[in-house]
């Protein structure tokens, strides 16, 4: 940290402030805002400036999305995320986000969070926000669209930004950016920023940390070099969701604590070789490791346990199905991921037939592993807590009323007697004499799971733009990309007992040799107050591969100076993420193949732009997207995700249609600014889904299910979509 501090006071005794003009692609833009770059574009590309940045003082990436016009920010235990174009609970996997066109996105969906307060606010020069597009150049992940936040890694002039808050939950920051011309040919630059804070919520509470360096050194006219070095550190408290009557009552009510400590390095070297105007060369290779520890307390409704825990007696045969349960149950997760990720890429430009015609074309190279190592250790309960679910429609007698529902002791006991003729004073005594049994038997459950996963991925892409005339411009791309994806997980379960000199568990534990040699003698000599048995230990690797092929086709047509029209077809993709290639059975806990294919969308977008009185600007675009195969995660009752039933499947068909519009007006001094948004997203044909929560699987077999409900019907509305912004 002295190292990186020192180089800024070089930088700070040297720079002159930077000029009130920034410079963004052909245009200079003397007020900043959500401009657009070109009428030639065929999207609804949004930019925010450095200079809306700065004047905002925004003091984290994410907030700077909260007031995009497209964008809507989901604040999750784990970090946010930003959703565009409706993707939903999916939003990680569907929406690409690039720092200097390098994906941060990770490899898990379920406990993951895209780092975007890695880099320092200050060191942003813009941010590019591109809604539904993105799959030729930047490939499978961004049917939602892209986000690429552009450092200030250019040459330029010298320039430093400083910036201090003192706001409102405690929070302080303070940032700073630098950048100098050491020589004609060599720039360098810097910036670091600090931030504590306190959040709305009762408990948050954030300590962040961020470090950019790098460089930008021409050698002559052919040749060009840039680094680039990144350093990030925070430490989130934070607490889980909660109910909406809670809400009702506390606004600012907490949930259950989370804690996480996220460190992230990042490097990157680039090479640019210009052998003439109108072709370019550039290579790129990058690393970056990203750890996070967490811990994370819990509650879950209900918690089918294993079959080690039927505790009831006299079960017959066909009881041989019931499920131990678990209500209220509270635990506590700690765990750690580790994600590597490396990349190399050769990209090239070509400018034809007098500038006419650009061809972009590159390969790439990136591959990903994750480890992710996680404990989730229970609240300890009583056997007396544990209650039983008895499937069936309808469950066989004498409990063909409780289908789907969980049945305290007293009442399983009580309705066995019954059915055995008992009387009722037979009934009290022998519940009398068996439940506080189960009263004084105190465990816990622990469980263990640790994943290796691992996507490659190889992509070849060819996009190519051309004016037939001076106002008609036609866009065509295709890209190819083939991935291998697979993960090994193991997962453990053990069963633990509190006071064993006195627990009968404990006993039948020594009589089965469950037991070590020195629990057993402290057993006998009345000494062994805790003892854990392992009660199951599943294994599982799966290895798949995907070949996919998108592009697209559209064109611009400029009207006339001040306006355009566009229209653009799309089709997209999206291949599995590692751990979406397993299923977790709900009563059975084994893991199993989940068979989920590649998604594949069409997208069809039209829109026009067109400035009017020299001062305002105006878009508007309506878009309609058709995903075959969308995956999707379905998920019961849990904020624990180790707890969380949950198993992946293809919908058949999902359907998105929606519209942007956007203004901005320029008064002098006075910026005004209207957006408006709104996706509607649905199913668009029934799928149905084995009935996971009653499943039976069996390892090894292709047992079938007896039933298919449709759990997602034409017209149901897809999970987690905001509608309108």
């Amino acid at each position: 940290m002295k190292g990186k501090m020192l180089l800024l006071g070089i930088l700070l005794s040297s720079l002159s402030f930077a000029t009130a003009e920034i410079q963004l692609e052909s245009s200079k833009i003397r007020g900043g805002g959500y401009y657009k770059p070109s009428m030639e574009e065929n999207n609804g590309t949004i930019v925010i400036t450095e200079e809306m940045i700065q004047k905002k003082h925004y003091d984290s990436v994410a907030k700077i999305f909260e007031d995009s016009p497209v964008s809507v920010v989901r604040h999750t235990a784990f970090g946010p995320i930003v959703d565009l174009r409706g993707s939903g609970e999916r939003t990680i996997s569907r929406v690409k986000v690039m720092i200097d066109g390098t994906p941060i996105n990770p490899l898990e969906e379920t406990h993951g969070t895209i780092p975007f307060d890695t880099i320092p606010v200050e060191s942003i020069a813009k941010i590019e926000i591109v809604p539904g597009t993105g799959t030729t150049k930047y490939g499978g992940g961004t049917t939602g669209g892209y986000i690429n936040i552009h450092t200030k890694k250019e040459k330029q002039n010298n320039y430093i930004t400083i910036n201090a808050d003192n706001a409102s939950y405690n929070a302080k920051s303070i940032g700073i950016a630098a950048g100098m011309n050491v020589t004609k040919k060599l720039f360098v630059y810097a910036g670091e920023a600090y931030q504590r804070k306190d959040g709305y919520r009762k408990k948050d509470h954030s300590d962040r940390n961020n470090f950019l360096g790098g460089f930008d050194y021409q050698i002559n006219a052919k040749h060009r070099i840039k680094g680039q070095g990144n350093l990030y550190r925070e430490d989130l408290k934070s607490t889980t969701e909660v109910t909406h009557e809670e809400l009702k009552e506390d606004r600012r009510k907490a949930g259950e604590d989370t804690k996480i400590e996220m460190d992230r390095d990042f490097a990157s070297l680039d090479y640019e070789y210009t052998p003439t105007s109108n072709f370019k060369l550039r290579t790129n290779v990058n690393r970056a490791h990203f750890t996070r520890d967490v811990s994370m307390d819990a509650k879950q409704e209900q918690l089918i346990l294993g079959n080690a825990f039927r505790f009831i007696l006299n079960l017959e045969d066909e009881l041989k199905d019931v499920k131990p349960a678990l209500r209220n149950f509270q635990s506590t997760m700690e765990g750690k991921f580790k994600e590597k990720n490396q990349e190399g890429k050769l990209d090239g430009e070509w400018k034809y037939n007098q500038g006419k015609g650009h061809l972009q074309f590159g390969y790439s190279y990136n591959e990903k592993n994750l480890k992710q190592n996680l404990k989730v250790t229970s609240k300890a309960f009583t056997l007396a807590e544990i209650g039983y679910l008895f499937p069936g429609d309808p469950p066989v007698a004498p409990f063909e009323n409780y289908g789907g529902k969980i049945i305290d002791l007293e009442t399983v006991i009580r309705k066995q007697a019954e059915s055995y003729g008992l009387e009722e004073e037979e009934i009290k005594a022998y519940i009398d004499s068996t439940v506080p049994i189960y009263q004084n038997e105190k465990v816990d459950v622990q469980n263990y799971n640790t994943v290796d996963a691992f996507k490659d991925t190889h992509a070849l892409y060819l996009l190519n733009d051309y004016k037939i005339t001076p106002k008609f411009n036609v866009r065509a791309g295709l890209r190819w990309e083939h991935s291998q994806y697979g993960a090994a997980r193991n997962n453990k379960t053990i069963f633990g007992i509190h006071n064993a000199h006195k627990s009968i568990l404990a006993g039948i534990a020594f009589m089965f040799d469950l037991l070590d040699e020195y629990e057993k003698e402290a057993l006998t000599n009345g000494r062994l107050n805790y003892v854990d048995i392992d009660m199951s230990l599943t294994n599982t690797k799966i290895k798949d591969s995907s070949d996919n092929i998108g592009g697209e086709l559209g064109f611009t047509y400029q009207y006339n100076k001040k306006g355009s029209v566009f229209f653009r077809y799309e089709r997209g993709f999206l291949s599995p993420l590692p751990s979406q290639l397993t299923n977790k059975d709900f009563l059975t806990g084994i893991y199993y193949p989940s068979h989920v294919k590649s998604e594949k969308v069409d997208t069809f977008e039209i829109g026009i732009k067109h400035s009017l009185w020299n001062n305002t600007h105006i878009e508007a675009n309506t878009f309609f997207s058709l995903t075959k195969d969308e995956i999707t995660n379905m998920r019961y009752n849990a904020n624990n995700h180790m707890n969380m039933r949950w198993a992946y499947a293809n919908i058949s068909k999902t359907r998105r249609l929606g519209f942007e519009l956007n203004a901005e007006h320029i008064f002098d001094k006075l910026k005004i600014r209207e957006s408006f948004s709104y996706v509607d997203a649905k199913i668009a044909k029934d799928t149905g889904f084995k009935d996971y929560y009653h499943s039976g699987y069996v390892e090894g077999t292709n047992k079938k299910f007896a039933k298919e409900p449709l759990y997602y019907k034409k017209g149901q509305t897809v999970p987690l979509v905001s509608k309108v912004k």
